[in-house]
């Protein structure tokens, strides 16, 4: 069976996965017989969701909680099954094997970057994409024909369809992580480990074709599925259906995928009770309603907030800096109870790891 639940950030939504799953824990215990939870979570979130299972849980060790990656289950169910003969190589692997297939290679608009770090790196990361969504080269060569002949776009597709073709005619005695997942679609049905657990699915936001069909595959070879998401696929006020589409084209996603399978499927919100109450008044109203069309003004204490306008990065850093150190010097916090958060770190990144050094930080 499916279940989905969702929540948006005023509810504390670790807390209540980490409640569910001690409530199943304690009932595989009560039944005395083989079973287990299976955590799924993104690939650099793991250690993370460790930590975060043995404080809510209150254990130094969890023998029936497994908590790992897509890639990582792939790993090991192909372990227990066999079928991972050949070597398997990653990102970096690939981006050695494209550079060595691409010396020669008659590129139409690339041409003289075949060796260029930046062109090998996007022709890694558009491989990798294509192969999670199934594009095959036979893919591309059909497109080519719905083009105009000598346009741009269709030689840019075509100097791409070279570069695949060339990597997959020299990828013969090597796995990338994209052809495993094959591998383990085929051996996920013999899997005593996946046929034991119980699956909690958390921290995705979205999902390829690839990944559904992960989904699927536990759904039906486990004791069951359930996914937390983020946000809620019903908004409750008018302006919010734009930020929310992304979560409500999930859920649609996972109830199709349900009713294809012939899986019972529910769907439900995060109870009242893991409310963040200890959360701000002004930070609460922020959340309901910074994107509604017709929010009310709101009256109550606002001095948990502050905004700062700045000239330039730099002064923008530095202001952060200070308030940093005022923070600690004054109210008596630490810097591990302090966050940055910053939606440009390829630029800003640098300017505010030399603003703060410079301040000490």
């Amino acid at each position: 069976m499916l279940k989905l639940f969702y929540g948006r950030e005023d509810m504390e939504k670790e807390r209540f996965l980490f409640d569910e799953i001690q409530r199943s824990l304690l009932r595989l215990r009560e039944q005395g017989g083989a079973g287990r939870i299976l955590l799924l979570v993104p690939d650099q979130f793991t250690l993370q969701a460790e930590r975060s299972a043995f404080k809510h849980l209150n254990s130094s060790g969890i023998l029936e909680l497994e908590i790992l990656s897509p890639n990582r289950l792939k790993s090991l169910v192909l372990q227990e099954v066999g079928g991972a003969a050949r070597p398997v190589v990653d990102k970096n692997g690939r981006q050695i094997l494209l550079s060595k297939v691409l010396r020669g290679a008659e590129l139409q608009v690339f041409r003289g970057l075949e060796q260029n770090i930046h062109f090998l790196e996007l022709c890694n990361d558009s491989i990798s994409q294509m192969k999670q969504y199934g594009v095959r080269p036979e893919d591309l060569e059909k497109s080519l024909q719905t083009l105009e002949q000598n346009s741009l776009l269709a030689r840019k597709l075509n100097d791409l369809l070279i570069v695949y073709k060339r990597y997959e005619e020299a990828g013969g005695d090597y796995l990338d992580s994209e052809d495993l997942q094959e591998l383990f679609f085929e051996a996920l049905p013999r899997s005593a480990r996946v046929a034991e657990s119980l699956c909690w699915v958390w921290g995705f936001d979205s999902f390829a074709p690839q990944s559904m069909r992960l989904m699927r595959g536990l759904l039906l070879h486990s004791r069951g599925l359930r996914v937390l998401l983020n946000g809620t696929p019903k908004p409750a006020a008018p302006g919010e259906e734009e930020i929310f589409s992304l979560t409500a084209r999930v859920t649609e996603l996972f109830q199709e995928m349900a009713r294809e399978a012939g899986q019972e499927h529910s769907l439900q919100a995060v109870p009242p009770e893991y409310e963040r109450r200890e959360q701000a008044p002004a930070l609460r109203y922020l959340e309901a309603n910074l994107y509604r069309s017709a929010a009310e003004a709101y009256s109550g204490d606002a001095s948990p907030l502050a905004f700062c306008r700045a000239g330039s990065p730099e002064a923008e850093a530095e202001s952060a800096a200070a308030e940093i150190l005022r923070l600690v010097r004054e109210q008596g916090l630490r810097y591990r109870e302090i966050g940055v958060i910053c939606n440009d770190l390829a630029e800003r990144g640098r300017v505010i790891q030399r603003v703060f050094r410079e301040y000490g930080i």
